[in-house]
């Protein structure tokens, strides 16, 4: 019992200093923004904290308008993506990892957030096709043992769809 109390205890400090870090990065991107309105970075920050928080359309309110700064910027439409995957708006969350990837800005991690969504949503075929070409484009960087865990876990995972 006494080592739940203080797995409970632990957790409880996480989610704590987790709620204070995101009221100060909140804080510091709004004064981003109060001096600088169009900051990309201000309003990406402000997307990235709400998508934490599961609150969807505020967050893609801040990412729109950093979009609206810089059209066709891969990292806002990655983000866009995670978001509407999150809300479970699986046909949005595509077209907007495929409007990144078309940016040819893309990050191999953006191909592997696409291949996620394609395997929740049973395209084995296109999910292969889309890891081949992240690991394409991975292979120019130094992975991580987690990265190549993450895209062997990504193959096994289309291989039992």
């Amino acid at each position: 019992m006494g080592i739940l109390y203080d797995h409970l205890a632990q957790t409880k400090k996480i989610i704590c200093k987790k709620l204070l870090l995101h009221h100060k990065a909140k804080n510091i991107y709004q004064q981003i923004l109060k001096h600088y309105p169009k900051s990309k970075k201000g309003l990406i920050g402000l997307g990235r904290i709400y998508w934490h928080k599961n609150k969807a359309s505020k967050s893609l309110s801040y990412y729109n308008q950093a979009l609206a700064i810089t059209p066709n910027d891969a990292q806002i439409l990655n983000s866009m993506a995670n978001v509407y995957k999150m809300s479970g708006d699986d046909k949005q969350a595509q077209q907007y990892y495929q409007k990144a990837i078309a940016t040819s800005q893309a990050t191999y991690g953006t191909y592997f957030n696409f291949v996620r969504l394609l395997i929740r949503t049973n395209q084995k075929k296109k999910a292969q096709e889309i890891l081949d070409h992240g690991k394409k484009l991975s292979r120019s960087q130094k992975l991580s043992k987690t990265e190549k865990e993450i895209i062997s876990d990504l193959e096994n995972q289309i291989k039992n769809l």
